[in-house]
């Protein structure tokens, strides 16, 4: 198969490919984790957000399960600077907080001792 260069890809080559490896799995979720979201501009957040959300179940019959994980390292307050109509896209906004890294890696070491 061709593979095109990086940056060359498009949402319905991600819908032949989401198509090709999903269709014996059933209905399962696109998951989109973007790590440390206070990194990225919110403007290209948006953007990106708003182009998978127009090419979402919830606005095509046949569009992409998309479910976002947005891991927010220090406070919710980078979602705020998030444009409006990005964030009217998100339709559940659920807040979680995990144990620092450290504490996770002692409870693995512990397990296997």
């Amino acid at each position: 198969k061709h593979r095109p260069s990086n940056g060359s890809y498009t949402m319905s080559m991600l819908k032949s490919w989401f198509e090709e490896n999903s269709s014996s799995q059933g209905d399962i979720p696109l998951v989109i984790l973007i790590r440390d979201v206070e990194s990225f501009p919110p403007q290209v957040l948006a953007d990106f957000i708003s182009v998978c959300s127009n090419n979402s179940r919830a606005f095509e019959k046949n569009g992409l399960p998309f479910v976002f994980l947005l891991a927010v390292s220090s406070s919710q307050h980078s979602l705020r600077l998030l444009p409006a109509s990005c964030s009217n896209k998100l339709q559940v906004l659920r807040r979680f907080m995990l144990p620092p890294a450290m504490d996770l890696l002692d409870d693995l070491l512990e397990r296997f001792q």
